[in-house]
């Protein structure tokens, strides 16, 4: 493979992972309908909206098979003067179900598997101040004082149990085409429409006033689930 060859394929993959991270973290406001066969979600302690699919018409006979294990709901948006409609899951306990909808005449269908939800994390150190895993026994969301760390650049570090292991994602270092994939712990200001990354036990800056979050997400190595955590500073 020549250089040019070389150099291009290099900033595909890079365009590729950027493009990855945006659709993880952005409000998806491109319409399509399309539903996936299968889905896994986790059933946490405090029941969290899961976004399914964004469609371009508003879909009837929106139904699940299982109402005690998940529910469904659509909810109207609008993107300029476009108007689409996103369908969401909410995870109730472990199980199975189907959920289905009919959209321009069509029927689609989704396997939906609820896991469990367990408490992976062994802790968390934001600057001199320790998270004990037992926050995490009863939510997958807890809070902290914004003025406490608000205006520095908090080293955080997340220690999860054994059998999960931390999310990789992108991690820049000036040149897209010098970043590498690494555990990683996302941060977002209030109001950001994204949230961006860093390499697990880097620095965070805390700006922009109270409503910033820290979060994380954990994956079981033997199931492959994903759990998602949050940290509130307030």
């Amino acid at each position: 493979m020549n250089k040019i060859s070389k150099k291009l394929l290099s900033l595909l993959v890079v365009f590729s992972m950027i493009f990855s991270m945006f659709a993880m973290t952005s409000v998806t406001t491109f319409a399509e309908e399309k539903l996936p066969q299968t889905i896994t979600l986790v059933a946490y302690p405090k029941a969290t909206p899961e976004f399914l699919t964004s469609l371009s018409s508003k879909a009837s006979a929106l139904k699940t098979s299982n109402t005690s294990v998940v529910s469904v709901k659509q909810t109207k948006y609008t993107y300029g003067s476009q108007a689409y409609y996103r369908i969401s899951l909410v995870p109730k306990k472990a199980g199975t179900a189907t959920v289905s909808l009919k959209c321009k005449g069509k029927t689609y269908k989704t396997k939906v598997t609820i896991k469990k939800y367990i408490n992976p994390v062994k802790s968390v150190k934001i600057g001199t101040t320790s998270i004990a895993s037992s926050k995490f026994n009863s939510s997958a969301t807890t809070r902290l004082s914004y003025t406490k760390f608000g205006s520095k650049n908090v080293k955080t570090t997340v220690s999860l149990k054994s059998g999960w292991k931390l999310e990789e994602l992108y991690i820049f270092k000036g040149d897209p085409r010098k970043g590498s994939m690494k555990p990683a712990i996302e941060y977002m200001q209030k109001g950001w429409m994204r949230s961006e990354s860093v390499a697990n036990g880097s620095k965070i800056p805390v700006k922009g006033g109270k409503g910033f979050k820290i979060m994380f997400t954990a994956k079981n190595t033997a199931s492959g689930v994903n759990e998602r955590f949050t940290i509130e500073l307030r």
